[in-house]
């Protein structure tokens, strides 16, 4: 569908007990070139998510009859309107998950059991609502042997913490699949400030280095 859309591509984070829906996130994606459309990295977007489309997209999911259990929905935005793409029963996946889970300081993933056990959500997840966030996948170009790359690494820096994990280990030998399995390492970047974020997962791109043979 990407290459049939022109527009900014975010998604809807939605968790809902049937009764409830709750808005979790929004993230904007930012893709790689066509015609492969590889998601090179995510940014969350200010709480509450932008209008007017995510009242768009909310409407389209209770017309769908999406309200129970966590959801992930992507659209794209078309002006003031928002054309869906994707609308998914599960989390947001490439550890996205993860890191909206920490950076909300709710537990995420209780509440998605207890759903289904049949507990009602509460009124109110209590989340945080100034956090920031960046995602950067780290992608093979060529295909070959990875020589060199960083290990796994947590850093804080100017109110910015950055947690690097590798996805693919130095010797291993892949071929080009122009997906998201040419990962080589996801930076999740998280603070308040977006600038300072920006800032500290440019230094960390620039510090090191990632070499196939």
């Amino acid at each position: 569908m990407e290459e049939f859309l022109d527009g900014e591509l975010r998604t809807l984070e939605t968790l809902g007990d049937g009764r409830t829906l709750h808005v979790l996130g929004a993230f904007r994606t930012e893709l790689s070139p066509p015609p492969h459309f590889i998601e090179e990295r995510l940014h969350l977007l200010p709480a509450p998510p932008p209008q007017p489309h995510t009242d768009q997209v909310l409407a389209q999911l209770r017309a769908l009859g999406v309200g129970f259990g966590v959801c992930h929905t992507e659209y794209v935005v078309q002006g003031d309107r928002a054309r869906l793409i994707e609308v998914n029963y599960r989390a947001i996946g490439d550890q996205c998950d993860l890191v909206l889970a920490e950076l909300l300081g709710i537990p995420l993933f209780e509440h998605i059991l207890r759903t289904h056990l049949g507990e009602p959500l509460p009124d109110d997840l209590g989340a945080r609502t100034d956090g920031r966030v960046r995602m950067e996948y780290v992608m093979a170009d060529r295909a070959g042997r990875l020589a060199s790359a960083p290990p796994a690494s947590v850093t804080e820096r100017d109110g910015v913490r950055l947690d690097y994990r590798p996805l693919r280990g130095i010797g291993e030998e892949h071929p080009l699949h122009r997906t998201n399995r040419d990962f080589l390492g996801v930076l999740r970047a998280t603070g308040t400030d977006q600038a300072r974020i920006d800032a500290a997962v440019a230094r960390f791109l620039a510090a090191h280095r990632w070499e196939i043979v």
